[in-house]
C-alpha cells in the first residue's frame, strides 16, 4: 500500500511473514539473482510505484511525458525510523547519445541522505562493525544480504552516485546578496565517525576519472573524521557493474576476496605504493612547508589540465595561504585571492565551484566575501602525458594561412 504522504511517519517495521508490496513477479526475480531475499525487500519496504503514485505520493518530477513508473527505494532515518525521502529506479528512462539519462530520481526539494539497509541502528550502536560505502541501493541490499550468509559483521550504506555523499547542507548570501545553496558532506556521515570504513564503488572506478575524484574526495573527508578507510577496487568483470551484480556473477567467495585484498594491501610494509600505504592511516594535514609545497602529482596527474588555468591557478594560491597558516584549514578573502591571481569576482567565484565539485576544496561562507577553506589530502595518481587531457593544436599551415594579409 503507498503512503500517503511523502514523509511516512510510520515506523520502518514489517512482519517476518510480510511480502514485499506490489512488486512484479519480474521484479522478484531480479533481485533473487542478485541473492537479495524477499524477506529483507519486506523490511526494506522496496516497492513498484505507478507514473501517478510516483508524482502524487513521492513527489518525484518531470515532464508529464516521460515515464516515472519503476521500483522505489525508500530511505529512512536509522533513529526514528520515519521515512526521509526516496529514490526511484526508472523502468524506462530516455536514451541520450546510447545511454539512460533521469535512470534514478529522488523526489524534488528532498535533502540527500545516505541509504541505511533494515536494522543499521542496531549495527550503528557497535562501533566494531565497519561501514561499507557503496553507490546504489541494491548493492547495499546485496551486501546485506551476503554477510548474513557470509556471518561476516558489517554495514553497507548506499550514496546514491559517487558525488552523492556531498549535497546541500545550508544557504547563504552570494555577492549580489541572493540566497544561494552551501554544498558539503550529507550529516549522515558522521555515522563513519571513529569507524573503519571500506569504500567499494562500482567497477568503472577504476577507469572513469570523476569515480575517481569522488573516491579520493570521500576518503580524504573521512579520513578528517578520523575513520580507518580502505579503498577497495571491484574487478573489471564482463556484466559487472555494482557489488550487486559481482555477488551474482563470481560468487560470494570472491566478494570476500575484494575485501580481503584490501586489508592485505594495507598490511604491506613501507616498501607498498603511496597510495596502498595510506589505507587505513591515521588522518593526516596537507603538507604545509614555506611557500613551497602543493599536492603530490597535481599537474602529473592532469588535474591541473582537467580543471582548467583559472581554477588551477586559484588553487595554488589556496594552497600558498595554507602554508602561510600553518594548517589546511584556513581564511581567505575574494579580494586577497584577486591580488594574488589578478582574477575578477567572477572568475573566482567559478573556479572555487569547480574546485569543489572535483573535491579538491571545501569551502563554506563566512561574512563578508571571506570563506574558511579546507584542502583535503589528495591521493592522486601520475598518468603518461597520451593519457593527460589536451587542447587539441591546429596545423601551423593554418595558422601561417590565416595570418597572410590578403
Amino acid at each position: 500500500m503507498i503512503p500517503n504522504s511523502r514523509f511516512d511517519r510510520t515506523p520502518n517495521s514489517i512482519s517476518a511473514d510480510s511480502s514485499p508490496p506490489s512488486l512484479l513477479p519480474k521484479d522478484l526475480a531480479e533481485f533473487e539473482k542478485l541473492r537479495i531475499p524477499t524477506s529483507l525487500l519486506a523490511d526494506a519496504r522496496i516497492q513498484r510505484v505507478t507514473d501517478a503514485e510516483a508524482r502524487s505520493e513521492y513527489g518525484i518530477t518531470g515532464p508529464v511525458t516521460h515515464s516515472m513508473s519503476g521500483v522505489l527505494f525508500p530511505y529512512y532515518s536509522p533513529v526514528t525510523g520515519y521515512r526521509t525521502t526516496a529514490r526511484l529506479r526508472r523502468d524506462h528512462p530516455e536514451i541520450d547519445d546510447g545511454k539512460p539519462k533521469g535512470k534514478y530520481l529522488a523526489p524534488y526539494g528532498d535533502p540527500r541522505h545516505l541509504y541505511f539497509p533494515p536494522n543499521a541502528q542496531t549495527k550503528l550502536a557497535d562501533l566494531s562493525i565497519p561501514i561499507v560505502l557503496v553507490e546504489a541501493e541494491k548493492s547495499a541490499l546485496a551486501l546485506t544480504a551476503w554477510s548474513e550468509r557470509m556471518s561476516t559483521k558489517i554495514l553497507p550504506l548506499g550514496t546514491g552516485g559517487c558525488w552523492a555523499w556531498r549535497g546541500v547542507i545550508g544557504k547563504t548570501e552570494d555577492e549580489r546578496g541572493e540566497r544561494v545553496d552551501v554544498l558539503g558532506p550529507l550529516a549522515d556521515l558522521s555515522y563513519c565517525n571513529d569507524r573503519k570504513v571500506y569504500i567499494l564503488f562500482d567497477s568503472n572506478a577504476s577507469t572513469n576519472a570523476k569515480v575517481q575524484a569522488a573516491r579520493a574526495a570521500l576518503a580524504a573527508h573521512l579520513r578528517q573524521r578520523k575513520c580507518e578507510v580502505l579503498v577497495c577496487e571491484l574487478p573489471a568483470v564482463q556484466g559487472v557493474n555494482g557489488p550487486d551484480d559481482y555477488i551474482f556473477v563470481c560468487g560470494d567467495d570472491a566478494m570476500a576476496e575484494v575485501l580481503a585484498d584490501v586489508e592485505e594491501k594495507r598490511g604491506k610494509s613501507s616498501g607498498a605504493s603511496r597510495s596502498e600505504s595510506r589505507i587505513g592511516e591515521a588522518p593526516r594535514k596537507v603538507e604545509i612547508g614555506l611557500f613551497t609545497k602543493m599536492p603530490s602529482k597535481f599537474f602529473g596527474s592532469g588535474t591541473a589540465s582537467n580543471i582548467g588555468p583559472s581554477a588551477a591557478l586559484i588553487f595554488l594560491a589556496l594552497c600558498e595561504h595554507a602554508n602561510r597558516r600553518g594548517s589546511n584549514t584556513f581564511r581567505a578573502s575574494d579580494r586577497a585571492l584577486a591580488s594574488d591571481t589578478k582574477y575578477g569576482p567572477r572568475t573566482i567565484c567559478n573556479a572555487r565551484k569547480t574546485l569543489i565539485e572535483r573535491g579538491l576544496i571545501e569551502c563554506s561562507r563566512e561574512e563578508g566575501q571571506s570563506f574558511t577553506y579546507t584542502i583535503p589530502v589528495l591521493d592522486l595518481q601520475w598518468k603518461p602525458l597520451a593519457e593527460r587531457p589536451r587542447k587539441p593544436r591546429r596545423p601551423r599551415a593554418l595558422h601561417a594561412g590565416q595570418a597572410r594579409i590578403p
